[in-house]
């Protein structure tokens, strides 16, 4: 039980990072378009 929540918890982490990598390219895909 315990293992499962700490790898849900990774899971999560990491989506997270995921998110934010993706919405800065977008970013500087915007600024770079303009």
């Amino acid at each position: 039980m315990k293992e499962m929540k700490r790898f849900l918890f990774m899971s999560m982490s990491l989506i997270q990072v995921l998110i934010n990598l993706y919405s800065m390219n977008t970013n500087v895909g915007y600024l770079l378009g303009m």
